[in-house]
């Protein structure tokens, strides 16, 4: 559960609720987009003090004690605690979006249509609570896509992606079961790096193609990819040996154009082939 990807943050969140207390919500918001567990159609994120500890080492275990307590206090999560009385107890974590919302209302600091409504989906849609800083996403893969952008295109997009390397892997292996490092979730592990990187599903879904190709070099390559993570870790030499095949292909066929138009216009197979390599044709 450690963490390596820089964390935003929002400002308007930080200056009402304090730094500490807008970095856990935030990324407790991520957790219950992406790893959630559900209970009643509600969902929940199940963790220990010591594992958000290893997530945010800047943070020591007392700290997140009072921290998690204190927004259960100003009633702005909810916790379930099992096994309680040491770091390791387990606990489920959720927002209570109306109440974080309602307090952005008040006072004034984002914009709101309107009072929030329970979302049919388990997942509560927080874009619409404005309780996340609304900002315009863009598919343009040079520019990375916020990771509060909850839209159900990019949401589906990604699962796509997943349970496509699931579908090329078990048709080889039958008995497949993807196992991510850690046991984390394959989804969020792909949204993070779209967020982090602007890559897309699709360039991702390409990738899986190439990936589960014919080509030798693939077939090399893929005995080395088990789970999205690995995908993840080797998209740049995915993409470049893609790319090289690609370059090679395209100066196959332009080739082979080439010789058949000439042949049309009467040329030899000699003067065709000394043509193309001095560049006279």
């Amino acid at each position: 559960m450690t963490n390596k990807a820089p964390i935003v943050i929002q400002v308007e969140m930080a200056t009402l609720l304090g730094l500490n207390e807008a970095i856990f919500i935030q990324q407790l918001h991520l957790w219950l987009q992406n790893s959630a567990e559900f209970i009643n159609s509600v969902a929940w994120y199940k963790t220990t003090l010591k594992e958000l500890q290893e997530f945010f080492p800047f943070f020591r275990l007392e700290q997140l004690d009072d921290l998690t307590k204190k927004l259960y206090n100003d009633k702005l999560i909810e916790i379930k605690v099992f096994n309680s009385g040491n770091w390791n107890e387990v606990s489920m974590y959720r927002i209570e979006y109306k109440a974080l919302n309602k307090l952005f209302t008040q006072n004034s600091l984002v914009e709101t249509e309107d009072e929030p409504k329970e979302s049919n989906n388990p997942i509560v849609n927080v874009v619409n609570s404005s309780v996340i800083i609304k900002e315009e996403v863009s598919v343009d893969f040079h520019k990375p896509h916020s990771l509060k952008d909850q839209s159900d295109s990019l949401h589906l997009d990604i699962k796509r992606v997943v349970n496509n390397f699931d579908t090329f892997r078990k048709k080889l292996q039958p008995s497949f079961v993807r196992q991510e490092f850690k046991n984390q979730d394959g989804q969020y592990i792909l949204r993070l790096h779209i967020a982090e990187t602007g890559r897309t599903p699709e360039m991702f879904n390409g990738a899986i193609r190439w990936l589960f190709s014919d080509d030798k070099e693939a077939r090399f390559l893929r005995n080395n990819i088990m789970n999205i993570s690995s995908l993840v870790q080797n998209y740049n030499k995915i993409e470049m040996l893609y790319i090289a095949k690609s370059s090679e292909a395209k100066v196959v066929d332009d080739t082979k154009r080439a010789v058949e138009y000439y042949r049309k216009k009467g040329y030899s197979d000699e003067a065709i082939a000394k043509g193309l390599k001095d560049g006279t044709l």
